[in-house]
């Protein structure tokens, strides 16, 4: 009975308290609630309630003016009108990918304006042109003036330690995303990333772009020096004009990645290799004069090495191909393509690493796949046996230009007022 009456009491007890503790903590709960409310309401409603009066926007594959306006935060019904406004004085045909575009939004007194409203004025910036843009109520419309800026070619010196991301500190750094992307291309044949890098790691670009008056950059600008310091070993690179085409070379004057070819389709599963074989169509043996790799259609076929578009065309066998001629000795053939990129066109140079087109199915093929062949003096060979490090290795008058140009260079990069006298001669100082 006792024992009884024990749990029963601490049982109404138990549950009493519980009703106390839960009250407790719904009366805390309600007051944490309406605390955090109070405190986070103004800041949250400030960043939904206003657009940012200044917007510089990188422009993406694929973006188009349109959706680019439509992101901007203006009252939707305004796009299109706006859009036709613009249109009158310049055309948005062509958006340049990594060009950037420059976009002031304000009311009648150059204050922000609230998310979803009509702007009073709107000055866009793009190339050497600068449109700006108020309102008419009458009209419903804008009305835009276009006026020419002087467009100059900027010289730019940046270093910085790897820190966390080397990528994302080279961007803080002032570079544009294009040049983060095209520093880390060049060096990734030279520098282990995995095993070199540390926090401590140094590097430093010398590069140029375009830039308009407002000092918005028009392009995705270019490398001219790039280094990489790893307490070890050390890694300077200088852009270089030899004889047609621009390269980047190592302090001796060898041109960077020895190996000279990569594969077309990084990764890629070789399916089938060089030298004899049983045709998979005509089941004879048959001499198989390159190497399959295999990918799926629509995979992404890059240049081997750089060079010049020498041929594209359709044929039975071959189906559609292109053939690259890097120098007078040795060109690559890429066969079976589903469709080429856009870019392709017969002598266009082409940089090692640059998409050329996409695998497909097409002459005589049963699946999906690269066919790749290398050729010496037009000739397909193995492409395991050739050594190309020789004869991209600069010689008597194109190393002695070099070796003048690296010397100017690194007079620019130890001496940092150089490079102020270097913008105003307008590039005087490096030639092209």
């Amino acid at each position: 009975m006792v024992t009884l009456n024990l749990a029963s009491n601490i049982k109404k007890h138990g549950f009493l308290l519980s009703l106390s503790i839960l009250a407790t903590l719904s009366i805390t709960g309600l007051n944490l609630f309406s605390f955090k409310t109070q405190q986070s309401s103004p800041l949250t409603q400030e960043l939904i309630k206003y657009i940012t009066l200044e917007q510089t926007i990188t422009i993406k594959n694929g973006d188009t003016f349109f959706n680019i306006i439509s992101d901007l935060g203006i009252n939707k019904k305004m796009v299109s009108p706006l859009i036709r406004s613009v249109e009158r004085q310049y055309k948005f045909n062509n958006l340049q990918v990594n060009n950037q575009l420059k976009f002031i939004i304000s009311d009648k007194n150059g204050c922000k304006i609230k998310n979803g409203k009509t702007p009073d004025n709107i000055a866009i910036y793009i190339d050497n042109v600068i449109l700006k843009g108020s309102f008419n109520n009458e009209k419903n419309s804008y009305e835009f003036n276009k006026k020419k800026q002087r467009i100059t070619t900027r010289i730019k010196f940046i270093e910085g330690s790897l820190g966390d991301i080397l990528y994302k500190n080279i961007l803080n750094s002032g570079a544009t995303s294009y040049i983060a992307g095209e520093y880390i291309r060049l060096l990734k044949n030279e520098v282990n990333f995995r095993k070199d890098l540390k926090k401590d790691t140094k590097f430093r670009i010398l590069f140029k772009v375009l830039e308009n008056s407002s000092g918005t950059t028009l392009n995705k600008g270019e490398i001219l020096y790039a280094s990489l310091s790893t307490g070890k070993k050390e890694y300077n690179l200088y852009k270089f004009k030899n004889k047609k085409h621009d390269d980047y070379f190592l302090e001796d004057g060898n041109v960077i990645d020895s190996a000279f070819f990569t594969k077309p389709i990084p990764g890629a599963r070789v399916s089938s290799g060089y030298g004899y074989r049983i045709h998979p169509i005509t089941g004879r043996k048959k001499f198989h004069r390159g190497i399959d790799f295999a990918a799926k259609k629509g995979t992404s076929i890059k240049a081997a090495a750089s060079g010049v578009i020498y041929k594209e065309a359709m044929s039975r066998g071959y189906g559609r191909f292109i053939i690259i001629k890097h120098n007078n000795k040795f060109s690559t053939l890429y066969a079976h393509m589903h469709n080429f990129n856009s870019n392709v066109k017969i002598g266009r140079y082409v940089k090692k690493g640059e998409i050329i087109g996409y695998v497909g199915n097409t002459g005589l093929s049963t699946a999906p796949h690269l066919h790749y062949e290398v050729r010496q003096y037009n000739v397909p060979i193995n492409p395991k046996q050739i050594n190309m490090h020789s004869s991209d290795t600069l010689k008597g008058k194109h190393l002695v230009a070099f070796k003048s140009q690296k010397k100017r260079i690194n007079s620019i990069i130890e001496d940092k007022s150089k490079i102020i006298i270097a913008n105003k001669q307008l590039l005087n100082s490096i030639k092209r």
